[in-house]
């Protein structure tokens, strides 16, 4: 519970722990399921580490990666530098429902940004983090 506490977020890397799983932390349900959840009471959201990087290649093609990612355990999976078909066919193809607590835990990164270059604070929707897929 400290740990929620003091961070709101979470992001797994893609790195393997092999004394503790065979694949990558952030496509561990041990890491992020049993350690982080359970053992350590971590409430915050978990977002994925971008899955288009090299480390995340062995899970699979992308849309086998945000997959992993999300039955793993991950709450918003980071997909960036892809065309907008990629993403298209991705999200179409993407079997996923979120749970309200995965959807409370999104609507919990909202917030302002401040930047000295910006003349009013950046403000997030509160519905922008929520996927209907």
């Amino acid at each position: 519970a400290l740990l929620s506490q003091q961070l709101a977020a979470v992001m797994p890397a893609h790195v393997i722990y092999p004394d503790v799983d065979d694949v990558s932390a952030g496509f561990s349900k041990i890491w992020l399921q049993q350690i982080l959840r359970q053992e350590l009471n971590f409430s915050g959201a978990i977002i994925s580490d971008c899955v288009s990087m090299k480390g995340a290649e062995v899970q699979g093609d992308l849309l086998a990666r945000v997959q992993a990612a999300l039955h793993a355990g991950c709450d918003m999976v980071i997909l960036s530098q892809q065309k907008r078909a990629t993403l298209a066919t991705i999200v179409e193809n993407l079997h996923w429902q979120y749970n309200k607590e995965q959807r409370l835990r999104l609507a919990g990164l909202t917030g302002n940004f401040q930047h000295p270059k910006l003349s009013a604070p950046l403000s997030l929707a509160p519905g922008f983090w929520q996927v209907n897929h």
